[in-house]
């Protein structure tokens, strides 16, 4: 110990000593939401709960990853930050491809109703679950909005009513997989092989046999890209909740074309959605990481519903 003061102190470091008694973030790591029951698969998140004694807004956070992953234990600098503004942060992985579509829709569902079921335990109001999620994430956010108080896409185990968001904020997500997949070029009866390039979309939609000899047409992905399509559900209710769609305008992964198009349709459909674009901002670039932008979203979110209490974070 001693030798290790007197090699600060060689560094011109400060010695000081910190305590935290009770913290304010209690942080609950690889919690399992969801089990398979044929596969034995755990699928976990992690917890940031304010250590208080009222009920809180929750925030379920969907990484992204391109579909070929989901690390949950990813943008912590944002989650944190939610958490200190007084959110139940959960943040939950699933299952990406090979499994094939909706098998990713199903674990978000699960991971939301995880929250229901445990709302009472970890002191949440169940009146104010916001969805949230990056890229994959984000799409993976559209669609639960869009299918939320529907059966659609939903598990049968798990009740139509623990599918209600209270707010959907999508960061440079898609909305459009028929245009991501660049489905519109080909013509109905065309033949897809082994030999025609693959992306994970395609595999998402198709699963690891897309990758085989077995060939598909491209009107069945055609339908498919369709169903997966958080835009294709728009018409199919009146209003949905509230969303705030972020893209930034040099973003060379996902078209800021998905997001736009998404709000054009939304606005249509008399739901409340704001729409960012952030300047300068590629795909999941250090733009989406300012303190400036964390705010900007602590900001809407409170224009939807204000948390009792909000931690001093200094």
């Amino acid at each position: 110990m001693e030798k290790n003061k007197a090699f600060l102190k060689n560094l011109g470091a400060i010695e000081k000593h910190i305590s935290i008694q009770t913290p304010k973030i209690i942080h609950r790591v690889d919690v399992v939401y969801h089990q398979e029951i044929q596969s034995g698969v755990q699928l976990k998140l992690d917890l940031l709960i304010p250590n208080t004694s009222d009920e809180k807004p929750a925030i379920l956070f969907l990484p992204g990853g391109g579909f070929t992953s989901a690390d949950y234990h990813k943008t912590l600098p944002l989650r944190l930050f939610l958490a200190q503004k007084g959110y139940v942060v959960a943040s939950a992985a699933y299952r990406p491809v090979p499994e094939q579509f909706p098998t990713l829709v199903h674990d978000a569902k699960y991971a939301l109703h995880f929250l229901y079921e445990q709302a009472e335990a970890l002191q949440i109001t169940r009146e104010q679950i916001v969805v949230m999620g990056d890229s994959a994430g984000g799409y993976l956010t559209q669609l639960l909005m869009v299918t939320a108080g529907t059966s659609q896409l939903l598990p049968d185990d798990i009740p139509v009513d623990h599918t209600q968001v209270a707010a959907c904020v999508s960061l440079y997500g898609f909305s459009n997989l028929l245009k991501m997949t660049n489905l519109t070029q080909f013509q109905p009866g065309t033949i897809f092989s082994n030999q025609d390039k693959l992306s994970p979309e395609k595999v998402l939609l198709k699963g690891a046999s897309a990758d085989k000899a077995t060939p598909y047409t491209a009107e069945e992905l055609y339908q498919l890209a369709k169903q997966a399509s958080p835009l294709h559900y728009v018409h199919t209710k009146s209003t949905f909740a509230p969303i705030l769609l972020m893209h930034g305008d040099q973003d060379h992964l996902v078209p800021m074309a998905q997001s736009t198009e998404m709000y054009t349709a939304l606005t249509k459909s008399s739901t409340k959605a704001d729409y960012w674009m952030i300047a300068g901002a590629d795909h999941g670039s250090v733009e989406f990481s300012q303190l400036e932008l964390f705010e900007a979203i602590a900001d809407w979110l409170s224009q939807q519903f204000t948390p009792k209490e909000e931690f001093d974070v200094n």
